[in-house]
């Protein structure tokens, strides 16, 4: 789908992201990403993506977000990377409605 060098899918991952519990709560402003898990997300694609390391095995976890939130992080960050033109839905991290 194009002739790239490297891709950092960002959006998708915050679009993973958002299939969670969080939802649409990744900005500060409707538009930039949020200081806390918005930063965190785009960050863990930038090092999967330049680093070729599964981020979910870096065990960083910013002490501005919870354990949970850096496992959502992280998880959407590596999907993004695997697939880059699709959003995943994290279904570990959702509410259970019946």
């Amino acid at each position: 789908m194009g002739n790239f060098s490297i891709l950092i899918p960002c959006g998708t991952a915050i679009q993973n992201a958002r299939t969670t519990y969080i939802g649409d709560h990744f900005t500060r402003d409707g538009y930039h990403l949020n200081l806390n898990y918005g930063r965190f997300i785009a960050a863990c694609v930038w090092y999967e993506a330049l680093f070729k390391d599964d981020v979910r095995n870096n065990a960083f976890v910013p002490l501005s977000i919870s354990y949970v939130e850096s496992k959502i992080a992280k998880q959407a960050a590596h999907h993004a990377i695997i697939h880059p033109y699709n959003i995943t839905l994290l279904t570990d991290y959702t509410f259970w409605t019946y």
